[in-house]
């Protein structure tokens, strides 16, 4: 009989919980499209959103997702297209260091900033085989309410998680 109260009491609660919480609004979630931007070239005015390291490819290597907003700058990914460049061995390092000397080393420095890069593609005079770097320059803070509205295409609406339900 103990069970069969209980149950009424979970039940109660959750149907108590469901009336007090407020449904959660659907998000906009943005869909990044991966970006491989050109060597040896300067990238200007590119807005540096955020990052995830750590992710490892089916094969067994990690790279880095760096999450940006294109200025739209000629032969470039379009004005406030939302892209993610993924960067893999010694890059992921320039870039951790990067990060380090020039964003967290100010204090209120966070993300997103505006940035310059470079990618190079190098050949090591040792053993011949070549190797990426990546470059970049702080150009200054970036304010996220300021930032070109996501491409229409680029957005995919996330369903509200359905409440509890009560057995």
């Amino acid at each position: 009989m103990a069970k069969n109260n209980e149950k009424n009491d979970v039940a109660g609660f959750l149907d108590e919980l469901k009336e007090m919480t407020p449904d959660r609004p659907a998000r906009q979630l943005v869909n990044y499209e991966t970006y491989k931007p050109e060597y040896d070239v300067v990238h200007k005015g590119y807005v540096l959103e955020g990052y995830t390291d750590g992710i490892e490819s089916p094969l067994g290597s990690v790279s880095t997702a760096v999450r940006m907003v294109a200025p739209g700058n000629k032969g470039e990914a379009p004005e406030g297209r939302r892209i993610t460049v993924w960067l893999s061995s010694y890059e992921q390092n320039d870039f951790q260091r990067f990060l380090t000397t020039q964003v967290d080393s100010e204090e209120g420095r966070s993300l997103p900033v505006t940035i310059d890069f470079l990618r190079r593609l190098e050949t090591s005079q040792k053993t011949g085989r070549d190797y990426k770097q990546f470059f970049a320059i702080y150009r200054g803070d970036a304010e996220s309410e300021a930032l070109p509205e996501v491409h229409e295409d680029q957005i995919k609406q996330d369903t509200p998680a359905p409440a509890p339900a009560a057995e």
